[in-house]
């Protein structure tokens, strides 16, 4: 299998997702300062902690996608290994995030950073996920959302494309 992958665009992202959740911890930190300093700008802290929270959020959020072992580019090259060379698997050069082209047809895949296990739950029609804690659930990994619609307007995207 041929592997092709935006190299730049990874190097890149694992610069920015360091620098973003620093620059949030530092304003994070730079409000609790202030408030101790100068009470009397009771509101800066305020702003600074909603600041600081989503700029850590945006960097933990890339830091998962590009930093963080195993990255989803290189969890799907080791999983597909196996297939010859019919196959190609661009990582980050197409419209769809991750993108097998094969004898068969053209696959738009979608990763997502989960701990535990998931399973479909035929009873409420929808993932059900087990085996981690709700705080490592909210704040330690991606949300798992819809991954069926993800991958079905990453589809519709690599169509149009």
């Amino acid at each position: 299998m041929r592997e092709i992958t935006n190299e730049p665009l990874i190097k890149r992202n694992i610069i920015l997702s360091k620098a973003l959740s620093a620059a949030g911890l530092l304003v994070l930190i730079s409000g609790l300062v202030v408030s101790f300093v100068r009470p009397d700008l009771s509101i800066l802290p305020f702003y600074t902690l909603v600041t600081g929270f989503l700029l850590s959020n945006v960097g933990m959020y890339m830091n998962n996608r590009y930093t963080r072992e195993p990255r989803p580019d290189l969890a799907i090259s080791k999983a597909l290994k196996g297939l010859d060379d019919r196959y190609c698997i661009y990582h980050y050069r197409l419209p769809a995030t991750h993108t097998l082209v094969g004898p068969q047809g053209v696959y738009a895949i979608v990763t997502k950073f989960q701990g535990g296990k998931i399973w479909w739950d035929h009873k409420r029609k929808r993932l059900a996920h087990q085996g981690t804690s709700l705080f490592r659930r909210i704040f330690a990994q991606e949300s798992l959302g819809n991954p069926i619609a993800e991958a079905g307007s990453e589809a519709q995207r690599l169509a149009k494309y």
